[in-house]
């Protein structure tokens, strides 16, 4: 498995694949480190559109944890909650719009950041904003349904656990792939959909990896003060996770569903289905 995937360079005569490996490794760190300045800008700007979210959650967590009245504590949450899938509206919008950034980044093309932003906002809101919605939802869905088949126990309990874990796994490396396909290509939202789930499973080693290192950079945060957490979060770690993820897929979507690279000859799954945007 390729550390981020495929694309950005080739092999070729006198150039090994361990090349190329490791060309692609410290590439990802030179514009990271690069570009860290305005990852950081873009990471406050996409923080700032979301403050809405930003506010649900942080009441969420809040009621949760203040050990008052069960009825009360419940009813705050659900209500905070129900604003934060509402403003899944602008999550979904702001997220893609922040993907298609961090995609010229990744490529290495000049982008106007913060007009770039809210042009991708408006251009892709129709589609995004479901998405962003279905973001909200899909992570309580699968909380009560590993917590249910948890509860059930025994062989049958545990084979239910093990295939939600894995319809987890699959869409969570799906998703991957849906706003950095939505920003590139005019399709519809169920094409998105499909191609995103063939991507889930062509790149699944890739994938896997993608959501290793970023369920690991969510998981150290956890360990810092709540001051330096809200700090990180703030300025860098959202970011940081979309530029890895981006980073690491674009070469598979390069290579499988970029017009130029299909000859006639070439039957693909995605043929007639990808008009540049």
């Amino acid at each position: 498995m390729g550390l981020f995937g495929r694309g950005y360079q080739k092999e070729g005569p006198g150039v090994s694949k361990d090349d190329v490996e490791k060309r692609k490794f410290f590439l990802f760190f030179e514009l990271y480190f690069r570009k860290f300045w305005k990852l950081i800008k873009l990471n406050l700007l996409y923080f700032v559109v979301n403050i809405l979210s930003v506010l649900a959650i942080s009441v969420m967590l809040m009621s949760l944890s203040v050990p008052h009245e069960k009825g009360v504590i419940d009813g705050v949450a659900l209500i905070a909650y129900g604003v934060f899938v509402l403003s899944g509206i602008i999550l979904g919008p702001s997220s893609a719009a922040m993907v298609y950034v961090l995609r010229n980044y990744a490529n290495q093309r000049h982008s106007f950041m913060a007009s770039d932003f809210f042009e991708q906002f408006r251009k892709n809101f129709k589609q995004a904003a479901p998405v962003g919605m279905l973001c909200t939802v899909l992570p309580v869905v699968f909380w009560f349904a590993l917590s249910y088949y948890s509860a059930i126990g025994g062989s049958f309990g545990m084979i239910l656990l093990c295939l939600t874990t894995l319809c987890i796994i699959v869409l969570l490396s799906a998703f991957l792939y849906i706003y950095p396909i939505m920003v590139t290509f005019d399709l519809k939202l169920k094409q998105i959909f499909k191609n995103s789930l063939i991507m889930a499973f062509a790149n699944f080693p890739v994938n896997l990896f993608v959501l290793i290192v970023s369920a690991a950079i969510l998981y150290g945060v956890t360990f810092l003060s709540i001051p330096l957490l809200s700090l990180l979060m703030l300025l860098i770690v959202p970011v940081t996770i979309g530029f890895v993820s981006v980073f690491s897929i674009w070469g598979v979507i390069d290579k499988y569903m970029m017009p130029e690279m299909e000859t006639e000859e070439e039957e693909s799954v995605f043929s007639d289905e990808r008009i540049l945007k």
